[in-house]
């Protein structure tokens, strides 16, 4: 599996997510991205892109399950 790893901006974030609340980060499934707040802390994005990659794994655990 291919996945794609950004960083945007907060307003980007919030577009992409169709939420207006402040997000640090989110996996899009259909899109296989994970997205990262690029005006976090180095050690804060490194946090938050290891969270979206576990929600990436269990999708694609999921995708491996299906027939």
């Amino acid at each position: 599996y291919r996945l794609s790893i950004k960083q945007i901006s907060s307003g980007e974030l919030a577009r992409i997510a169709k939420d207006a609340r402040p997000m640090e980060g989110m996996w899009e499934d259909e899109g296989r991205s994970i997205y990262v707040n690029k005006s976090l802390s180095q050690k804060a994005k490194r946090q938050v892109f290891l969270h979206e990659l576990q929600h990436a794994l269990v999708d694609i655990a999921e995708w491996e399950r299906q027939p």
